[in-house]
């Protein structure tokens, strides 16, 4: 694992961390929703983009929540994209580059 999938990974166990402490917050359901995005679990971003969104609405953030939303159908367009194959990604991974 190198160092940048270990900082992910610590910065997810951070923001669970907060959700913990202030789960009342959409701004660590962002933060927890980019870092999933950037893992590439994309079905647990969405879920966290969805809890942002909410939780923005109802605190009144609407330029937030709108911004929110278009990075969960983003999010969206990028787990189709991960169900379907990347040739070009199978065979740099053939060829070793």
């Amino acid at each position: 694992m190198d160092v940048q999938m270990q900082r992910y990974d610590d910065a997810l166990a951070n923001t669970q961390a907060s959700i913990e402490l202030n789960s009342q917050s959409f701004k660590v359901y962002r933060t927890r929703a980019r870092i999933q995005v950037h893992l590439e679990k994309y079905e647990a971003a969405i879920q966290d983009f969805k809890t942002a969104i909410e939780q923005a609405e109802f605190e009144g953030c609407d330029s937030d929540a709108k911004a929110l939303k278009t990075e969960l159908r983003k999010a969206e367009v990028d787990l189709k994209r991960s169900k379907s194959k990347d040739y070009y990604k199978i065979l740099g991974a053939c060829l070793g580059v």
